[in-house]
């Protein structure tokens, strides 16, 4: 039985490991999840190792692997694969996932497009590829997230800085027909969200945080007497440090300001009723968190 209250699954002796290769793809929210998932491995006794193909060559621009600026994988014995399979593995991978979410009926308990696929190599080894978005109430759920929060915040600065209502307006490629699935949250669903806020808290400022500046007036948000602004951070890293030295957040439809919801201290944080346009943010689980109604557009 492990620190966590687990009796593993597998032993660490060398005839009973059982080795976990998990696809990590997307931006940081996506990342985290595959993190929490790869921790939920941990506690069942697996051993972990990252495949980053997906951040190699022309895509590596739209979406970089960030982890690395907020943890320390080897703290954890999480591994960058780096077999002489690796790059075939990722590409049957995705060929496998693909095919599943085409000819296989839909979950109904799974955010659209989170096809999650096992596959087994041998019997002791098997690949993970999906987004993982689900976080449930259970015992190793709940487990892995302290853990990921514990190891994240280590380099981290969680401490807040300022009575500021942080407000993610995620656009960027949601605005594209590859995308359109997402929806955007309309900006009168966020106004009122603001407003709700600021009428019963304590706010000094509001921080828009936007993949889109050019696309959002700040003065559509403006509360008498709180000064709005739109955040100009250059990495990914600086926006999240950013938007976790707030003291309040509504999150978007994104796993970015879910994720900083998740890390962050928030004094009240929340996310939208609708996650796509298909589908509401139940299917997350997180069921402890606070929902506001959001219209989702385009």
């Amino acid at each position: 039985m492990n620190k966590f209250g687990f009796q593993p699954l597998f032993s660490f002796s060398s005839e009973h490991v059982h080795y976990v290769e998990i696809i990590v793809r997307g931006g940081l929210g996506n990342q985290l999840f595959c993190l929490h998932h790869a921790y939920k491995q941990i506690l069942l006794g697996n051993r972990v190792s990252f495949n980053l193909l997906a951040y190699r060559g022309k895509k590596k621009e739209i979406r970089q692997y960030s982890l690395s600026q907020i943890i320390d994988l080897q703290c954890r014995g999480i591994l960058i694969s780096n077999h002489k399979l690796v790059s075939q593995i990722y590409v049957v991978s995705r060929i496998i996932n693909k095919l599943q979410g085409r000819f296989l009926a839909s979950s109904n308990d799974r955010i659209s497009g989170d096809i999650i696929s096992v596959i087994p190599l041998s019997f002791n080894r098997s690949i993970h590829i999906g987004y993982f978005q689900k976080i449930t109430s259970s015992t190793v759920d709940l487990a892995a997230l302290e853990m990921l929060k514990s190891d994240v915040c280590r380099r981290l600065d969680t401490n807040k800085k300022l009575r500021t209502l942080a407000v993610h307006i995620r656009l960027g490629d949601y605005l594209s027909t590859s995308h359109s699935l997402h929806g955007i949250i309309s900006m009168d669903s966020i106004q009122k969200e603001i407003f709700r806020i600021c009428a019963t808290t304590e706010i000094d400022s509001i921080i828009i945080f936007t993949d889109s500046p050019d696309l959002v007036d700040p003065s559509f948000f403006y509360v008498k007497g709180i000064q709005v602004s739109i955040d100009s951070s250059q990495t990914v890293y600086d926006l999240m440090l950013n938007m976790l030295s707030c003291t309040h957040l509504i999150a978007a439809n994104s796993t970015f300001s879910l994720w900083a919801g998740l890390l962050g201290n928030y004094e009240e944080f929340v996310i939208p009723d609708k996650w796509c346009k298909d589908c509401t943010s139940e299917l997350l689980g997180l069921e402890w968190l606070k929902r506001y109604e959001a219209d989702l557009s385009v």
